[in-house]
């Protein structure tokens, strides 16, 4: 198979998230032989056949088909399971500098077999590539620079550097412990090597050669050495530090103290905050069936809901309005005895009663037993008193008006008596009236079913009386017109036959029945 020079980048790199198990990795790039790849999880090369096997397909039931791409198979208990932050997988390829065909040198020659060399030849130039750009390499437009390095000897304890026109060199950057010396050096050390002062004003102090040879020289001397360790100093900061350690000892001890107060009142504040909690549950769009931690709800819960407005309290089997929307009190219906501390101002709103459908439903009642109701029972309005209470009306006048606010019945009160007024449909006193102590009629008056007009006797007397009554049948109406004047003594009412009486004097009987008997 031909290399495909677009997919021959003989490395890839994948990351395992974190968690995550993956057995099976592409292989984007060609390659020959299963030990031609290096498979590493994290730094840490992995071994064909022990840790993952190759294959040409993602099922793993495929073997891989030598200079083609493929995948590999981490076996089962290997597979990779991302760490913290993830892990890295890196594949590369690696092939082994060698041929595999020997061409004759003369006549035919297997040219799948000379295609394959070339293959390896393309794929090994690609490997060699990879690693030289991972390697120590200059710039293209860098000038003509050295990175030869000194023999074995020369950089032995020494570590890679460049010099001022960027030349490979090693040099002693980090110094060597070189022991104890006096206060005069004796020997020529090299720059960047550390000795420790035997000088009692000094004793301990570890200094660093700033050159080379520095032999008679005062560690002291700026110009040759530098001070690393002043452990004269550190003494000194130890002893402090040992006196601060003892008042901070006592601070801890007043700390602790503190935080022991601390953490008590803590847990009252973390008490007192979840017995809030569990008793104010904050805003929620629908009735919550639970309190913030979870438990049962506890009567007297409060919450707002955020879908009504509406702030509600849990009576300890359901959830009731106590503000609405509006800001008001929702409702006193869970209180059986609401009580008002003043006067109660409807604020030009009405009072409603519903239709009362039973004795005590749905009723304006007064009296401690029932004593007077005010109600509508769906067909007229009503007032109701008990059989023992009598109706009383306190009032200079009352007024009694029909529906188009005309008054039609009045008691009005005229000074030291009381005026009753029954009124005609203009609103004018036309049926009858009490006019302090006399009583008028305004408009006819019919007596029913032969029942009588009585005039009765003086009460001191008795309770007789003479009364006029109509017969039981009568065939036409009659009026009988009064005459507009008294007659005189002696006279009698005669009438016309039309219905007007007048007076007439009494004639002498004996004569009329002369008169008869003369014709």
């Amino acid at each position: 198979m031909t290399i495909n020079l677009l997919d021959n980048n003989p490395r890839i790199e994948y990351t395992v998230a974190q968690g995550v198990t993956q057995s099976a990795f592409v292989v984007p790039f060609e390659f020959f032989d299963d030990d031609d790849i290096n498979v590493y999880v994290g730094s840490t090369l992995k071994t064909l056949t022990t840790h993952y096997t190759t294959a040409d397909d993602s099922g793993n039931t495929q073997v891989h088909t030598s200079g083609s791409t493929g995948y590999v198979h981490f076996t089962s208990g290997n597979e990779v399971t991302g760490a913290t932050g993830g892990t890295a997988v890196v594949i590369t390829r690696d092939i082994d500098i060698d041929r595999i065909t020997d061409f004759p040198t003369s006549g035919p020659f297997d040219i799948s077999s000379l295609n394959t060399e070339l293959d390896r030849m393309i794929a090994i130039s690609a490997d060699i590539k990879d690693t030289a750009e991972r390697a120590l390499i200059l710039q293209d437009y860098d000038t003509t620079q050295s990175l030869e390095l000194p023999d074995a000897a020369t950089r032995a304890n020494k570590i890679l550097s460049f010099t001022a026109t960027g030349d490979a060199t090693v040099s002693q950057s980090i110094g060597i412990f070189q022991g104890s010396d006096a206060t005069i050096t004796t020997q020529d050390y090299l720059r960047h090597d550390l000795v420790k002062s035997t000088t009692s004003t000094e004793l301990n102090n570890v200094y660093i050669a700033m050159q080379d040879s520095p032999s008679g020289t005062l560690l002291t001397n700026t110009t040759y050495w530098a001070l690393v360790v002043d452990a004269v100093s550190a003494a000194t900061s130890a002893t402090n530090a040992a006196s601060s350690a003892a008042t901070a000892e006592g601070h801890k001890n007043n700390a602790e103290a503190a935080q022991t107060a601390a953490e008590a009142a803590q847990a009252s504040a973390e008490t007192a905050y979840d017995n809030f909690d569990d008793r104010y549950l904050g805003a929620k769009a629908t009735d919550p069936s639970v309190d913030n931690d979870g438990d049962a709800l506890i009567a007297g819960a409060l919450y707002f809901n955020t879908t009504d407005g509406d702030m509600r309290v849990y009576n300890g089997s359901a959830w009731i309005n106590v503000v609405s929307s509006l800001g008001n009190l929702a409702n006193v219906v869970e209180d059986t005895t609401p009580q008002l501390g003043g006067t109660l101002d409807v604020n030009n709103q009405l009072v409603q009663f519903p239709d009362s459908t039973g004795a005590s439903d749905n009723r304006l009642q007064l009296g401690s037993s029932q004593d007077m109701q005010l109600y509508h029972d769906g067909t007229a309005n009503k007032i109701d008193t008990s059989a023992s209470q009598e109706l009383h009306v306190n009032s200079d006048d009352v007024l009694f008006y029909d529906n188009s606010g005309t008054t039609r019945t009045a008691i009005v009160s005229a000074g030291s008596t009381m005026n009753f007024q029954l009124y005609d449909n203009t609103g004018t006193v036309r049926v009858f009236a009490v006019n302090g102590s006399s009583n008028e009629f305004h408009r006819s008056v019919s007596i029913q079913d032969e029942n009588l007009i009585r005039f009765k006797e003086a009460t001191s007397n008795g309770s007789n009386y003479v009364a006029f009554k109509a017969p039981a049948a009568i065939t036409a109406n009659v009026v009988w017109t009064l005459p507009d004047a008294d007659g005189t003594s002696g006279q009698l009412l005669s009438t016309n036959g039309g219905g007007d009486l007048t007076w007439v004097d009494e004639q002498d009987s004996s004569a009329l029945a002369f008169a008869i008997a003369l014709g």
